[in-house]
């Protein structure tokens, strides 16, 4: 079997690391918003594919389940635009 090149390859955020996240994350957003939002991270990459990438929208997706800001999407796919 061929390695996987890093360009290609896909990084996963593991357990341990999203508890850090939910750590680090406010408890409750600054300001209440007057009706749900949703928030699309999108992170279509062509070629090299950058390891901080998962985290920065684990981090985001925790963030808003946390606070009750937001609700996030996340998308690879254009049709999101």
């Amino acid at each position: 079997m061929l390695p996987v090149p890093v360009m290609q390859r896909t990084w996963a955020v593991s357990a341990e690391e999203t508890q850090k996240i939910e750590a680090a994350s406010p408890a409750k957003a600054p300001a209440v918003p007057a009706k749900p939002r949703r928030m699309l991270v999108f992170s279509l990459t062509k070629g090299y594919v950058h390891t901080a990438i998962p985290y920065g929208a684990k981090a985001l997706e925790v963030m808003g389940a946390k606070t009750g800001a937001y609700e996030v999407v996340q998308s690879t796919d254009n049709v999101c635009l």
